[in-house]
C-alpha cells in the first residue's frame, strides 16, 4: 500500500509558530508511515519587519522556492513554480495556508479535478476590515474549491458561516502554537534577575506590557491614552512597557514625550525568543486591538502566567475568561479599558489567582497538540 502523501504549500519560512507544530507533524507522520511535506512560497515577508530566520527550528521536510519577499513574486512565476513542485510532489492532500493567493487556488482547483482532497487554513475574522458586498460574493464562491477548512479559533468559524461554507467541513484546528518550553525558559531565567533588570532600566516595579507591532490597527494611541489617565487616577505606582518596531513608533513616542507621560517605556524591536524576557518585568499583558485575526502574543502572556487584558476584536479573546485568568473589553471604549486596568492598580482582583489561570488555561495549546489536532482531522479526511 503506498504511503499517504500530505502537502502543507505555507508563505514564508520565518514563521517561528508554524516550524515547531510542523516539526511534531513530521514526527506524528513518520510513526503512522504517512509522507509529509512543507513548501514555503518565499522567505519572508515586506510587510511586515520580521528580524531573521531561526534555522534550528525547521527540523522538517521542506523547501523554499523563492529568497527575498513573498509580495516580490510575480502571479506568473509563483504559479510556474508551485504548479511544477505540486505535480511532482502528487499529494493525496494539499493544506494551504489561506486563500488570498490566486496563483495557489488555480494549481488547488487542478487538484480537485484530480481528486484530491485540498484544506485551507484561516485566520481571518469578519472585523479584520470592512467588508464590500462584491469581495465577499467572489470569496464565497472562491471557497468552493476547497473540502475543507481549518480554523484558528471560533472568529474564524463564524465568519466562514457568513460565506456558506458548509460547517461539517470546518475544523477548529491550526498551526497557531507558540514553543512554550523556550518561551517559559526564558521567562523563568529572567524572572530571576528582575529586580536588578527593573532597577537598571528604570522601570516601575509593577507594569503593564504590550508585544507586537507598532502599527493603526494594534490601536496603541488609546493604549497610552488610557494609561496617561490611570496614571492620574491611581495608577501613579505603574508602569507601561510597550515592546516592538513599526511604522507607528515614532509617533508613540512623540505623543509621549510632548504629553509628558512618565514611566512608558519603548523597548524596540526585539527578537521573538527575547520577548518572554520582558513579560519577566511585567504584571499584566494589554492587547488593544482593533483588527487581530489571533493574537498568538496572548498564548505567550499566558504561558508567562500574566492576566490578560484582550480587546473582542482579537481571535484570541476566546482565551479568556472574564475575571479568572483577565478581561475583554470593547477598544473603542476608553473608559472601560481604564476602568479594567484600576482593578489592577487598585488592588481590586488577585492577579495572583489570575496567574495561575492563566498558566492552567494555555497547557493545551502547544505545538504538539496542535500538530495532533490537524493530523487527526487529515486522517478522518482522507
Amino acid at each position: 500500500m503506498n504511503k499517504k502523501k500530505i502537502l502543507i504549500v505555507h508563505n514564508v519560512l520565518w514563521s517561528h509558530y508554524a516550524g515547531k507544530v510542523f516539526n511534531e507533524i513530521y514526527k506524528i507522520c513518520t510513526d503512522n508511515n504517512i509522507d509529509f511535506y512543507v513548501i514555503h512560497i518565499a522567505k519572508t515577508s515586506g510587510n511586515r519587519k520580521l528580524g531573521g530566520i531561526d534555522y534550528s527550528l525547521h527540523e522538517y521536510p521542506y523547501e523554499v522556492l523563492f529568497n527575498g519577499d513573498i509580495e516580490a513574486i510575480s502571479f506568473i512565476i509563483r504559479f510556474k513554480y508551485l504548479l511544477k513542485k505540486i505535480r511532482k510532489y502528487n499529494p493525496d492532500v494539499i493544506l494551504t495556508s489561506g486563500y488570498n493567493d490566486l496563483a495557489l487556488d488555480l494549481i488547488v482547483f487542478l487538484n480537485k479535478i484530480k481528486g484530491k482532497k485540498t484544506i485551507f487554513q484561516t485566520d481571518t475574522t469578519y472585523f479584520d476590515k470592512q467588508r464590500s458586498l462584491l469581495k465577499e460574493f467572489f470569496k464565497r464562491n472562491l471557497l468552493k474549491i476547497f473540502d475543507y477548512a481549518f480554523c484558528v479559533g471560533t472568529a474564524q468559524i463564524n465568519y466562514l458561516k457568513t460565506l456558506n461554507f458548509n460547517i461539517e467541513r470546518i475544523f477548529k484546528v491550526s498551526w497557531y502554537a507558540v514553543d512554550s518550553e523556550q518561551i517559559l525558559a526564558t521567562f523563568s531565567e529572567s524572572f530571576a534577575k528582575r529586580i536588578n533588570t527593573i532597577e537598571k532600566l528604570n522601570l516601575m516595579n509593577k507594569n503593564f506590557i504590550y508585544a507586537g507591532r507598532l502599527s493603526a490597527e494594534k490601536n496603541l494611541k488609546t493604549l497610552i491614552s488610557v494609561f496617561k489617565e490611570v496614571k492620574n487616577n491611581g495608577g501613579k505606582d505603574w508602569g507601561l512597557i510597550i515592546v516592538g518596531d513599526g511604522a507607528d513608533r515614532e509617533e508613540l513616542e512623540k505623543i509621549v514625550r510632548v504629553q509628558n507621560i512618565p514611566n512608558v517605556f519603548f523597548a524596540g524591536g526585539v527578537f521573538w525568543k527575547d520577548v518572554p524576557k520582558y513579560y519577566a518585568l511585567s504584571d499584566v499583558f494589554i492587547l488593544p486591538s482593533l483588527s487581530e485575526p489571533w493574537g498568538l502574543v496572548v498564548n505567550e502572556a499566558m504561558i508567562c502566567g500574566l492576566p490578560v487584558i484582550v480587546s473582542k476584536k482579537a481571535g484570541s479573546a476566546e482565551l479568556i475568561k472574564e475575571n479568572e485568568n483577565g478581561f475583554i473589553f470593547n477598544p473603542n471604549d476608553k473608559s472601560g479599558l481604564i476602568s479594567i486596568m484600576l482593578k489592577f492598580t487598585n488592588n481590586e482582583v488577585d492577579a495572583k489567582k489570575m496567574s495561575e489561570s492563566s498558566k492552567n488555561m494555555i497547557k493545551n495549546y502547544s505545538p504538539k497538540k496542535s500538530a495532533e489536532g490537524i493530523i487527526k482531522s487529515i486522517i478522518s479526511i482522507l
